[in-house]
């Protein structure tokens, strides 16, 4: 008995079957068609919604963008890879109507469309609030660090700039040392003076581009040639030239409500606007937050407060505290009516200066000579606790974050971190500038969420929704 048999590549058909046969009646791409199809491009941002009366006609804005929306769901991101999708993929084919568009095409709709993309991504999150989608009472805030386009080796200090310097010119001098001596000499063998010029042309127009660094980073503390908006970030890989990424998660369906691009290394700054964000999108008049310790800053906390947001967050640690071999703060009670502090001694800490930044700082030297308990306390003369403006923002955020909402918070926000991590293959960003990294990150936000509340309706419901 043989094999069972495929047909003749040769073979003809009287009737060839349709392109709308070969893909499946529940298939992802007939969500993203009907989504994109929904959509008001024009007011969106996009261009060429309309064709234009005279000229060569353009591709349409709405194939280019279901050709992303796709693309990121599969890990396929490069314009050069998405170029071939559409002339071998039946199911690029079916979702652009077999248009062929070159990678430059491709690769020009990203980068000239970052506002209106983030505008698509606001529209879906839009979309699923009024489907129900979105619980409105608490949201989970965290960023992660994705690399640039410039890799390490273009970032430049003022130190990495000096010690450039300082190479070349030594080289330079020896150089030119070599060139004196060859002309000096009678010796038959002595170094070529054409090569030893051709060398220290080359360090010349080294020495310049150095120069020319040393005015581009002007008063910067720190330069990436080719991608100054990105900065060296530290991350679990190490230091690297990245983006921080932020997002803020829905708690009912893991669903991210708002989304951002900074280049700040840290996340001091960046919980008011977040969960500002997240407010806005989900139309509530109050929002309860969970974040981590990176987010505990007083002043973002305090602004959480006025605005009708319920931050939790862990307590900053501290470093004089010696891995707990020493008293933490906890240790010491403030006492608001007489704005001192009681240690575990029972001794009072007074006020003794505040800080122009806000800090208020608290000790008693003469109550720590001779305690009982220093050597649990302090390795110095005495004690000091520091107190912020905004400490009480900082303490009711601490209470509430508890151990269960702690778990909650990792539960929620890491899943979608690692989600689109995987969507973007090597988590790294393919465009330059931080406008159109927000742009790209849009994209890949707006194909988790697609790909999310998929799994949650099922495909009726999200014709459904889309279609409404």
């Amino acid at each position: 008995m043989g094999h069972i048999e495929g047909r003749s590549r040769t073979q003809t058909s009287l009737l060839p079957p349709a392109l709308e046969d070969y893909v499946p009646r529940e298939h992802v791409v007939r969500v993203i068609d009907a989504f994109v199809e929904g959509l008001a491009l024009e007011k969106l941002g996009f261009e060429r919604t309309t064709p234009a009366a005279t000229g060569r006609p353009g591709y349409s804005a709405s194939g280019l963008l279901k050709l992303y929306l796709y693309g990121y769901q599969q890990q396929v991101r490069s314009s050069r890879c998405l170029m071939r999708e559409c002339e071998r993929n039946v199911e690029v084919m079916w979702l652009v109507q077999e248009l062929k568009p070159s990678y430059k095409t491709i690769a020009c709709f990203r980068s000239d469309h970052a506002e209106a993309l983030v505008s698509v991504c606001e529209a879906f999150v839009q979309l699923c609030r009024r489907a129900s989608l979105l619980g409105g009472k608490t949201v989970a805030i965290d960023g992660t660090k994705v690399d640039a386009v410039a890799s390490r080796k273009r970032h430049v200090t003022k130190k990495k700039l000096a010690k450039a310097e300082s190479r070349v010119k030594d080289k330079i001098k020896a150089y030119l040392s070599e060139l004196d001596a060859a002309d000096a000499s009678e010796a038959e063998e002595t170094p070529d003076p054409a090569a030893l010029k051709a060398l220290l042309e080359t360090l010349q127009s080294k020495e310049a581009r150095l120069k020319m660094l040393g005015e581009l980073l002007g008063d910067e503390s720190q330069w990436v040639e080719g991608e100054p908006e990105a900065k060296l970030m530290r991350t679990p890989k190490g230091a690297r030239v990245a983006y921080n990424a932020q997002i803020a998660v829905d708690a009912q369906h893991h669903l991210v409500v708002h989304s951002a691009v900074t280049n700040e290394g840290n996340d001091k700054e960046q919980l008011l606007p977040m969960a500002l964000g997240a407010k806005a999108a989900l139309q509530v008049e109050t929002l309860a937050g969970l974040t981590d310790t990176g987010y505990s800053s007083g002043s973002q906390l305090a602004g959480c407060a006025e605005n009708g947001i319920e931050v939790a967050a862990s307590r900053p640690r501290q470093t004089n505290t010696r891995d707990g071999e020493l008293y933490g703060p906890e240790a010491f009670t403030y006492r608001p009516e007489t704005d001192d502090y009681k240690c575990p001694a029972g001794q009072v800490l007074r006020r003794q200066r505040d800080t122009k930044a806000g800090v208020k700082r608290y000790w008693q030297a003469s109550a720590c000579r001779g305690c009982a308990l220093k050597d649990q306390c302090t390795r110095g003369a005495y004690r000091e606790v520091t107190r912020t403006v905004h400490e009480e923002a900082v303490d009711a955020a601490a209470k509430r974050m508890t151990r269960e909402r702690c778990i909650e918070r990792s539960s929620l926000v890491e899943h979608p971190h690692g989600t689109m991590k995987w969507m973007m293959g090597v988590p790294r960003f393919l465009v330059r500038g931080l406008h159109k990294v927000r742009g790209e990150y849009a994209l890949v936000v707006t194909s988790y969420n697609l790909k999310r509340a998929l799994s949650v309706l099922g495909f009726t419901g999200m014709m459904e929704m889309v279609r409404d």
